[in-house]
């Protein structure tokens, strides 16, 4: 037998031994493969149950939020309501007490108990209505009456009065705002009232009825009395004596109120009278309401 078939079991054995050796390094290779897919699945796994479990938390997170809007609003209804209940019960107690006058109402009609219903109910209503209507038509006569009254009143205002002295010699006019010469101070001065010549000791009369508003003397315009004819202011200067007449003295048309004195600011002038009349705190030409003697 040579060496090489000595050497041939050897060889078969080598073999066997390399085909055991390759499988059981596949068997640890796809043990290790199995793992590591095993070890892949557990990781994917893993991924998505994270991925899973966000939405849960976020939408536990969302329940809790609307419990908790639930509760403030349970919490702020409650507040309201009793606010409310607070408010009712003192508008009660306010309107309980309001009424309390009507105790002493019936306490009033207690006293009067005695009398005959009947009686109470044609006496109450009847009687006050009829006490009103009568009263009301009893105010409009007497508005009705003083308003005709009044109307002849302000009819007899006249509209031209009376001159106040005898003889209608104007001397001076009324200057209606502008400057004229006045020779006892020899000036320019306006001159607001109009000059009656007269003798002096001559009577002066009201130029109507009227009321006495002033009387004085004056350094300039002597003893001046002031009267109220209707609507216009009238002023009788140069007066011989001062006024018996006071304020409130009442006056008929063609009155004696005095005589022509002394006007120290016209005396160049001579005798005459100086009246003056006044309209709305306005001064007035006196020959517009002085009538002409027929």
């Amino acid at each position: 037998m040579d060496l090489h078939d000595k050497k041939q079991p050897y060889d078969e054995h080598d073999d066997l031994e390399e085909e055991l050796l390759e499988e059981e390094t596949d068997d640890i290779l796809d043990d290790e493969e199995y793992q590591e897919d095993d070890e892949e699945a557990e990781e994917e796994s893993a991924v998505k149950d994270d991925g899973a479990s966000q939405p849960k938390k976020q939408k536990n997170l969302g329940v809790y939020l609307a419990m908790a809007l639930c509760l403030v609003a349970l919490g702020v209804g409650a507040w309201a309501t009793y606010d409310t209940v607070v408010k009712i019960s003192d508008v009660t107690q306010d309107t309980a007490s309001s009424s309390a006058p009507q105790s002493s109402t019936a306490e009033v009609n207690q006293t009067v108990s005695g009398v005959p219903k009947d009686n109470v109910m044609e006496d109450n209503l009847p009687i006050a209505e009829s006490e009103v209507v009568s009263e009301s038509a009893s105010s409009e006569e007497t508005v009705s009456s003083e308003v005709v009254s009044e109307q002849p009143v302000e009819s007899q205002v006249p509209e031209y009065y009376n001159y106040p002295v005898a003889g209608q010699e104007i001397l001076n006019g009324f200057s209606n705002g502008d400057p004229v010469h006045n020779m006892t101070m020899d000036d320019w001065r306006t001159h607001d009232g109009l000059d009656i010549g007269a003798e002096k000791g001559q009577n002066v009369m009201s130029i109507g009825a009227g009321t006495v508003v002033d009387s004085y003397e004056d350094i300039m315009w002597g003893n001046v009395l002031v009267i109220q004819h209707g609507d216009i202011e009238v002023r009788y200067c140069g007066l011989t004596d001062k006024s018996l007449l006071a304020a409130g003295d009442t006056v008929e048309d063609g009155q004696i109120l005095g005589t022509v004195g002394t006007i120290p600011i016209e005396e160049k002038l001579g005798a005459h009278l100086h009246i003056q009349m006044k309209k709305e705190g306005v001064w007035i030409d006196p020959t517009r309401v002085l009538k002409e003697a027929a």
